[in-house]
């Protein structure tokens, strides 16, 4: 055979025909002589070419073999024009296709998004072992996106991710992975929106998105997916309005991430008079809708509070204390006046010993302290 020409003497071109005969031999004599483009379009017609299905084993693995050649080549342009070929190609093989999208992203980008070669499993291998959030772009922008896939871009992609597998009408989303992308993502404005747009959303997803999302959002989950009005729960207590909706859960997030969402501190702003900030904070921690939780503790501290401060992972042995604390936070604001902020905290804290004092509720040391800064005897 006369050495590789990808524009022959005669002009014919590259056409299947004459890369048929085509041998590593001959293209690793011709190697030196090929241009860039050349390479580039003996890599687009052998790429285009390949068919795994053939039955001609001889043509397809001196093909695939030459194409390795070529991509260990590593010339930018000859590795992009042969991922893009494989991408288009339905028939190109497992093998190669594998190859290339652990790549780097010029060859793998086309290759995750279109290639019909890679399975699943292969897609969330490479979902789970890159950690390259432009590979997950792309996974999550194909054609078609299982709950297997879905469910591990939701685990390990970035915000990102998030918004270009919301955008894909075909990606099949299941309520854990919706779930879980609240969990990391839910206080994202661009997060809310995406899952408020989803074409079909269950009941429980939209509601639990209804109960932390901002006035757009929650409007157009009504109007979407016919979720009920939020409800009104009168607080007691003082509200602090430190911010919008979306920076108050953005504050809460920061507060987790840096441990400071403690026992401690929630009983303390309880009996400061923050019920708000102790309900919004459980909600955080817990993943539940804040009005639901702010309803429920007002109906009986003592019977609701308990679920979710263990669903928080919260110490056992602070839960009497601050189901005293909100019990004595909701008799005060009932029955006298918040005009002296610093005289309602202390009412609370002289009620909170009361309560706990009557049901013989075992103090610690380290309780005793925190009541003892602020003047009170246990």
């Amino acid at each position: 055979m006369e050495p590789i020409n990808p524009s022959p003497v005669d002009g014919g071109g590259i056409t299947q025909a004459n890369l048929r005969g085509l041998s590593t031999a001959d293209y690793l004599k011709a190697e030196a002589k090929l241009t860039v483009e050349e390479k580039s379009a003996l890599a687009t017609g052998l790429a285009r070419a390949l068919n795994a299905h053939s039955g001609d084993g001889a043509h397809f693995t001196e093909s695939e073999a030459i194409l390795r050649l070529l991509i260990w080549n590593a010339e930018p342009r000859v590795v992009e024009a042969i991922g893009n070929a494989v991408a288009a190609n339905p028939l190109a093989p497992r093998s190669l296709a594998w190859a290339l999208a652990n790549d780097d992203e010029i060859a793998a980008l086309p290759v995750l998004q279109s290639c019909a070669a890679l399975s699943d499993e292969d897609l969330v291998a490479i979902v789970e072992e890159s950690g390259n959030f432009s590979k997950m772009g792309a996974i999550a922008g194909r054609s078609v996106v299982s709950e297997q896939i879905s469910r591990s871009l939701v685990q390990h992609g970035d915000e990102s991710t998030m918004h270009s597998l919301l955008a894909n009408v075909k990606a099949v989303i299941s309520d854990d992975a919706f779930g879980d992308m609240l969990d990391r993502f839910g206080q994202h404005a661009r997060v809310q929106e995406g899952v408020a747009d989803r074409e079909t959303l269950s009941p429980s997803i939209a509601l639990r998105l209804a109960g932390s999302a901002n006035a757009s959002v929650a409007a157009k989950l009504a109007h979407r997916h016919q979720t009920p009005p939020p409800r009104i729960v009168q607080m007691p207590g003082y509200v602090d309005e430190g911010g919008s909706e979306e920076e108050l859960n953005r504050h809460m997030s920061k507060l987790i991430a840096q441990k400071s969402l403690s026992e401690v501190t929630l009983v303390h702003h309880l009996c400061l008079g923050n019920f708000d900030f102790f309900c919004r904070a459980l909600s955080a921690l817990t993943g539940s809708v804040k009005d639901d939780v702010c309803a429920q503790i007002l109906e009986s501290p003592s019977t609701h509070l308990a679920q979710y401060w263990e669903k928080g992972l919260l110490p056992r042995e602070w839960l009497p204390i601050a189901s005293a604390a909100a019990s004595a936070l909701i008799h005060i604001d009932q029955n006298y006046s918040k005009a002296d902020r610093q005289l309602f905290s202390r009412n609370i804290f002289d009620r909170t010993a009361a309560l706990l004092k009557a049901e013989k509720v075992s103090i610690s040391d380290g309780q005793k302290r925190f009541f003892a800064r602020h003047g009170i005897r246990l």
